[in-house]
């Protein structure tokens, strides 16, 4: 069958001659607009020359899902369901066709003239040219992308989840652990908290699937037949319009996931199951031959119909996608740490990095000679691997990407962000998309890494703030962020130095301009002056923890030792009391209203010009984080938390609400609508963290625990007026609660 064309994509050349339409353009055609002659009306709407042949029986060519024309994604590609459950600025699979469509022939049946340029105000992306033509404008710069907030402009996406929206990293900071790709401009990416991450090849977005289980893989046999799978024995379809969770036969840990050509589908996991899709959608679990209880790690089929499946320490077969029993095929000279498979055609590739050995060795199963190394061992070891026709590559836990030549050649790519890349996926015959983690996305090939992620990734200790782009986050490595926004969006850039000693900053406080303090370990604090942060030496040598001052002074500042220091200026406090244990927070609103908080226990309260001990509501309870709010009807509102406890005050009384999860709860924020937002992790210790809890107190309603949108360990709260909360944490995680109210 010959495929028509449909979109003719032109360069800037044809500026030169707009009226003089080169040879090969389709015109639009129906009863009333006959084609001329030597041309015929094909069932897709164009006059086809007599080349063309017949017209094709039954979808005009159209229904060639995945396939790029010129680097357009066809019109026929489904694209129905691709924004199901997008939260504000999701990317509908539409929009990839935006603006192509063919303006026709006018009435008048005389040639219509296409535009002879890209807009001046369009600086990315496909633009309609009209007459069956576009322009490529060009394309944008991570972390922008292009359309995100204006067509064919460029700009910072929005990202939002179960009611936030990612701030830093960018595209989101959640570690993706698999990634999968039907060309260039459709790739899945999936990973921790239920992340599901489309890239269209210009602009990202976030799907909500219905899960909130970390996801291991993503495969399927079409854009319109695709499988998410991972923790809690998650698997979940989509047929092209929607999402639905499907049943498994048990509450497994699914790695891997591969689907036939098919559309025959198997999944791999924890405890040696391998899951087969029934024609009906039912899943069931296979047999082994010798039996097997060792994790599936690999999965990968030949054009042959043969499947191959991988543990740490055996290969098995499955002979062809109609049989039941997985056959022995080999068992490894040596276990591995990490195991991946991947195929292409007949070429079958296994590997990973040895047990005890810092270096990974891959595998070509040969059809007469077994499995033999293939290229050079590489020396980080490998956590994925993908093939294309030109080699395959190999993901590093050193944060690269490395193309494995048979004759024991290997070129690295490296991302400028370190850490592991667990995700690898072919986009075209010699690029690859990586993932990795805190969000690393990447495309990769013989020029280098294009990274499509941006922002930095030290933990978040404090947050505050006093307007959209004044909010600054202090952080760990001697970092501190400040919130930037403009006409292309929201990002957060480090903007400080090192302040000598110092190595990681712990807290922070804004009440406007040069009223912004960021204190640290080491005795050091930075002070903002003529908006720039300068260092300053408070003589202690413990770790600040907390700093806060009314709007004109004097300021405090609470340390590890339980010192309480003040200064009329913001310069060199001195010190004025202490508090048992070591503090650890300090809020007020008003300078005769405050109080600080220990991880004993102890609390001080301000009364009149003194600081005085008050009795607390628990004893012996370790607390973490205090914020409160005067209202308009003179009544104020407190919460403290901690681990396994919440306090509110109401108008000078303590409340111990039944609130003890066990969870450590690091920061809190009261809304001017008097709600209060809490967040931390679950691991209730004082020397781990577990993953991420949220949590909301609503009026009359009590204490309910939310959805988290990441699982990173949340540390630091923050907002002002009726903006926020910004919650922060592990990883640089820096999120913003949609809505005025924070609700």
């Amino acid at each position: 069958m010959v495929k028509p064309a449909r979109i003719v994509v032109v360069s800037f050349a044809l500026m030169l001659g707009a009226c003089q339409l080169p040879p090969g353009v389709l015109y639009r055609c129906d009863a009333t607009n006959p084609c001329a002659a030597d041309f015929a009306c094909w069932p897709d709407g164009f006059c086809h020359p007599a080349a063309d042949g017949e017209p094709p029986r039954s979808d005009a060519g159209v229904n060639d899902a995945g396939s790029v024309d010129a680097g357009v994604v066809d019109a026929g590609s489904s694209d129905a369901g691709l924004d199901a459950g997008v939260d504000d600025a999701g990317v509908d699979a539409g929009e990839l066709d935006a603006g192509l469509v063919d303006s026709g022939v006018p009435d008048s049946g005389q040639p219509c003239v296409p535009a002879a340029m890209c807009p001046l105000t369009a600086n990315c992306g496909t633009f309609d040219a009209g007459c069956g033509f576009a322009f490529e404008c060009g394309s944008c710069a991570a972390p922008e992308e292009c359309g995100t907030q204006e067509p064919n402009v460029c700009a910072l996406p929005k990202l939002c989840t179960r009611g936030f929206c990612w701030e830093n990293p960018l595209p989101q900071g959640n570690t993706l652990f698999g990634v999968f790709s039907f060309g260039p401009r459709a790739v899945w990416a999936v990973g921790e908290a239920g992340t599901v991450l489309f890239w269209n090849g210009e602009k990202s977005a976030l799907i909500d699937v219905g899960t909130t289980a970390d996801l291991r893989g993503v495969g399927g046999s079409s854009p319109s037949d695709l499988y998410v799978v991972g923790e809690q024995g998650t698997i979940v379809h989509f047929d092209g319009v929607s999402w639905q969770r499907e049943t498994t036969p048990g509450v497994y840990r699914i790695n891997v996931i591969w689907v036939a050509p098919n559309g025959t589908a198997f999944a791999g996991a924890n405890g040696g199951y391998i899951l087969k899709r029934g024609a009906g959608g039912q899943w069931s679990e296979m047999s082994f031959n010798p039996s097997n209880t060792a994790d599936i790690v690999g999965l990968a089929g030949l054009d042959t119909g043969e499947v191959y499946a991988t543990s740490f320490a055996r290969v098995y077969r499955l002979p062809s996608l109609g049989a039941n029993t997985w056959l022995g095929d080999t068992v490894w000279s040596q276990n591995r740490d990490s195991l991946v498979m991947s195929s292409l055609g007949s070429q079958l590739l296994a590997g990973g990095k040895h047990t005890g050995q810092n270096y990974g060795v891959l595998f070509e199963r040969q059809s007469d000679a077994g499995w033999k190394q293939y290229g050079a061992n590489v020396p980080t070891g490998f956590w994925a691997l993908t093939q294309t026709l030109e080699a395959p590559f190999v993901a590093t836990g050193a944060g690269g990407v490395t193309r494995l030549e048979r004759d024991a050649g290997l070129i690295t790519s490296s991302l400028s962000r370190d850490g592991g890349l667990y995700g690898l996926a072919r986009v075209t015959d010699d690029s690859v998309f990586v993932t990795g983690e805190l969000g690393t996305m990447a495309l990769v090939n013989d020029a280098g890494a294009t990274e499509l992620f941006w922002g930095g990734t030290s933990t978040i200790n404090g947050l505050c703030g006093y307007a959209d782009a004044r909010a600054y986050g202090a952080a760990l490595n001697n970092v501190v962020y400040e919130r930037r926004s403009s006409g292309n969006g929201v990002r957060w850039d480090s903007i400080t130095r090192t302040a000598s000693n110092t190595r990681n900053w712990t807290a922070c406080f804004a009440d406007g301009p040069d009223k912004v303090w960021v204190v640290g370990d080491d005795r050091y604090f930075l002070r903002q002056s003529a908006g720039v942060f300068v260092q300053g030496d408070t003589g202690n040598g413990a770790t600040w923890n907390g700093v806060w001052g009314s709007s004109n002074g004097p300021w405090y500042f609470v340390n590890s030792s339980g010192g309480i220091y003040s200064s009329a200026t913001g310069d060199a406090p001195n010190s004025i009391s202490g508090i048992g244990g070591s503090a650890q927070g300090i809020w007020g609103v008003a300078d005769n209203d405050a109080w600080i908080i220990s991880n004993d226990g102890w609390l001080k309260g301000r009364s009149g010009n003194l600081w005085v001990d008050v009795t607390p509501p628990e004893f012996n309870r370790r607390l973490r984080g205090v914020h409160g709010q005067r209202f308009a009807d003179g009544g104020v509102l407190y919460s403290i938390v901690g681990i396994g406890t919440t306090w509110r005050r109401v108008n000078g009384t303590f409340t111990i609400d039944p609130n003890d999860a066990g969870h450590t709860l690091r920061a809190t924020w009261v809304t001017p609508q008097a709600d209060i937002w809490a967040s931390g992790d679950d691991g209730g210790s004082t020397s781990s963290q577990g993953k991420a809890v949220l949590w909301h107190y609503v009026a009359d309603g009590g204490w309910a625990q939310q959805t988290s949108p990441t699982t990173r360990p949340l540390n630091a709260m923050s907002g002002y007026g009726d903006t926020g909360p910004f919650i922060g944490g592990n990883g640089g995680v820096i999120l913003r609660k949609l809505g005025a109210d924070g609700g």
